[in-house]
């Protein structure tokens, strides 16, 4: 099944985008919040991984739990 279809894919995807791309920021030049496309959109989501770090780590922790002991 697609992760667009499912929730919980759907949560796992995105946290794994925005914690790879606020990683990544650093050492990829590419990955830039004001610009357009492809880069704006990988720069917005390491903009929320910088300024939601708690929150983002949180979240990554309850989905490893719900998808080792749920699934």
């Amino acid at each position: 099944m697609s992760a667009l279809f499912d929730i919980n894919s759907l949560f796992v995807v995105l946290l794994l985008m925005i914690c790879n791309c606020s990683y990544l920021r650093e050492k990829v030049e590419m990955i830039n919040p004001k610009g357009a496309g492809l880069s704006g959109l990988l720069g917005v989501f390491a903009v929320i991984g910088d300024r939601l770090s708690l929150c983002i780590s949180v979240g990554c922790i309850v989905m490893a739990g719900v998808t080792l002991f749920f699934r």
